[in-house]
């Protein structure tokens, strides 16, 4: 079952990303964290499911 956008908003936070307000653009939530390997994560705010790219992008950073 692939990964949700909440799912992936948890996941990040507790991995330290903070979440840029004014950093997305439409509909897109941007998170960085400078001291991770992969400071920026970008992932949609629309939508339930994320494509499998970004599930594996989010996966990747936070260790999973």
């Amino acid at each position: 079952m692939p990964m949700t956008v909440r799912e992936a908003e948890r996941l990040l936070r507790k991995a330290g990303y903070k979440e840029v307000k004014a950093g997305g653009k439409g509909s897109h939530r941007k998170f960085i964290n400078k001291a991770a390997k992969k400071p920026t994560v970008i992932i949609t705010a629309h939508g339930k499911e994320l494509s499998q790219k970004v599930e594996k992008d989010v996966r990747e950073v936070v260790g999973s």
